[in-house]
């Protein structure tokens, strides 16, 4: 299972979802979306990476009057700091002449992971930024709240209780929001495995002792120590594997190729 995770390399919001230039009126009305507004490492333009493999819902702007978004959705259930379920997300403001756009402006175009969704741009706004939605499940469209301010449709969630920092892709954040972000540094997760993405040498437990007992009753018990570190590092070599010792999503899949049961 992919986790989501925030899409662009530099972390740097301009405007938190309770922002005083134009945000505040997002979350004064009903219903209530929580944009951040986001902007690269300096005035020029940054991309936005997909997390997961998406679908593209629905697309406005281009000529049509209103200021250009996209809305996607992910194909899978997707792992996030606070639920597992499918995912959408909206980003707003790229550019008619936006490269990675016309590969895939039509409604049901699907953009795979780690491929380049958009880039910053200023339609309809001063500065180059993406302005970034998400929530759980489904959306396709705008709706106007009590305070006449266009919000994105769904059940719509903070950026934070969406997405994760992933280590890998944003390795650099300049300005955080005010928001208390999670952060990974494994982009996918399986349910077998603890949050941080992998079993190492001092972890305990009934998961542990499943490991201990797969691998041999000398490593039996509950407790990942130098017996089994040692026997995780041979399976490792003899299947080709990086010989760290660890126990992540390659491991535990040749484990369960090979007969482990979780």
């Amino acid at each position: 299972m992919d986790k989501f995770y925030f899409p662009m390399e530099t972390m740097r919001i301009t405007q938190n979802p309770f922002g005083d230039t134009s945000h505040h009126l997002h979350n004064l009305g009903t219903p209530k979306d929580y944009p951040i507004d986001c902007a690269g490492q300096d005035t020029g333009k940054s991309c936005a990476k997909c997390p997961t493999t998406m679908k593209v819902t629905a697309v406005r702007g281009l000529g049509d009057g209103t200021t250009n978004t996209i809305w996607l959705v992910s194909t899978e259930k997707v792992k996030t700091p606070t639920f597992e379920d499918k995912v959408f997300m909206t980003l707003t403001h790229w550019n008619d002449d936006d490269s990675a756009i016309k590969k895939h402006n039509k409604v049901g175009a699907i953009i795979k992971k780690g491929e380049i969704i958009c880039y910053e741009g200023n339609d309809g706004t001063a500065g180059n930024h993406l302005h970034i939605c998400c929530g759980r499940g489904y959306s396709d469209n705008w709706v106007e709240n009590s305070k006449s301010k266009l919000v994105i449709q769904g059940d719509n969630k903070m950026p934070n209780e969406v997405m994760y920092r992933y280590t890998k892709l944003t390795t650099r954040v300049m300005d955080n929001g005010n928001l208390n972000w999670t952060s990974t540094d494994t982009d996918t997760y399986s349910g077998f495995l603890p949050e941080r993405g992998y079993f190492k040498p001092g972890d305990s437990g009934d998961k542990v002792s499943k490991i201990c007992d797969y691998f041999s009753k000398k490593v039996s018990g509950n407790y990942f120590g130098d017996y089994l570190e040692s026997a995780v590092k041979t399976f490792q070599k003899q299947n080709g594997l990086e010989q760290d010792g660890n126990i992540g999503p390659k491991t535990l899949a040749k484990m369960k190729e090979q007969g482990f049961k979780e």
